[in-house]
């Protein structure tokens, strides 16, 4: 997703407070829920989410909550037993962003289950011109105390100034990638990718899990405390893209139980800050 020349920006809406109540799970987990879009279904987007296209896209990704029943192709028409959030997008792109405010040294893991219909052949996000993805999650970040360096934050009021929207001082894009290998890591192939930090981690990769629930965990604190260190963070917001602007392609992904959770371990064993 582009804007102005090429420029890949993170939109938040950053105005107004995102208030979250810790629930528990099943398990008794400590859990912050971004969504599980228990939502009716509805041709447009989740309550709550904001939509952002960029002037680069011809055409927005197309986000709406289906019934769950219905993506394993039964005839379901309602979200009696279970809904789910769907986005397709054909040679375009847009992204949808929520509010979410989360003091990651409480809640460092972000979980959630998604599933992809099919990869992007020819895309490579460490590249500008394939810089697609079937399905990704954004988290924008920043330091819990004061600001980042002032030459970052010149950068940030510029790109600001450019997109006309919020854009974050920092953020990670959590995705499934074509061909990388899960847990690589990259700065994004935009033009203002390494000024503004948008950090791309492969979370899951090919084909091997495509038309399959994939359960995912993510630490966000440890990879910001590996990029950026220095001392507590928390989140600004969360954000879904679907995207095929670059490539020309088709894609269609859905995600479902999108939460923070106070576990000091992801499911890969990882462990937090």
């Amino acid at each position: 997703m582009k804007l102005h020349g090429g420029v890949f920006l993170i939109p938040f809406l950053l105005s107004g407070i995102g208030f979250v109540t810790a629930t528990s799970s099943d398990s008794g987990e400590k859990t912050l829920v971004v969504d599980r879009f228990d939502h009716a279904c509805s041709s447009s987007i989740p309550d709550g989410w904001t939509e952002y296209q960029f002037k680069h896209s011809k055409r927005a990704t197309l986000y709406r909550v289906v019934p769950e029943a219905a993506v394993e192709g039964d005839a379901a028409t309602d979200c009696s037993d279970g809904c789910v959030l769907r986005a397709e997008s054909d040679s375009g792109g847009s992204m949808i962003a929520k509010k979410f405010v989360v003091d990651l040294n409480e809640y460092p893991v972000l979980r959630w289950r998604w599933k992809v219909e099919g990869i992007i052949e020819g895309a490579d996000g460490r590249a500008k011109e394939t810089n697609d993805f079937p399905a990704g999650i954004y988290v924008a970040v920043r330091p819990k105390e004061g600001g980042f360096h002032p030459i970052r934050s010149l950068a940030l009021g510029m790109a600001r100034s450019v997109a006309g929207v919020p854009v974050p001082q920092a953020a990670f894009h959590f995705v499934w990638a074509n061909s990388s290998e899960p847990g690589e890591t990259f700065r994004s192939a935009s033009s203002l990718g390494t000024a503004l930090n948008n950090i791309v981690v492969v979370v899951e990769s090919g084909k091997t899990n495509v038309g399959k629930w994939v359960e995912a965990s993510v630490n966000v604190l440890e990879y910001y405390n590996r990029f950026f260190p220095g001392g507590p963070a928390m989140t600004d917001g969360v954000g879904i893209m679907t995207d095929c602007d670059n490539t020309g392609s088709k894609a269609i992904a859905y995600y479902d139980d999108l939460r923070f959770c106070a576990e000091k371990t992801d499911r890969s064993g990882n462990a937090g800050g």
